[in-house]
């Protein structure tokens, strides 16, 4: 599993590829750890009525209103109930 991680000649260019792969995954941990952390965070919203059905609906309607506006323009109705 960490044979691909450390190359066996080091040299200038598998150096710098050292250094790219060890900022990846650094960087793929830091995406997973944010993930988690909102992820509970939305739980407990959710557990401590702070999030709603209620208002899952109208930020529904405002996402959908927000990235298809041309049809609100034509008269479409987005609005989300329940």
């Amino acid at each position: 599993m960490f044979d691909r991680l450390l190359p066996r000649k080091l040299t200038v260019g598998n150096s710098l590829r050292l250094q790219e792969t060890e900022s990846t995954d650094m960087f793929r941990v830091s995406r997973i750890l944010l993930l988690i952390y909102i992820a509970v965070g939305v739980f407990v919203a959710w557990d401590r009525h702070y999030i709603t059905l209620g208002w899952l609906r109208s930020v529904a309607s405002a996402l959908l209103a927000i990235f298809l506006w041309f049809l609100v323009l034509l008269g479409v109705n987005l609005h989300v109930h329940g």
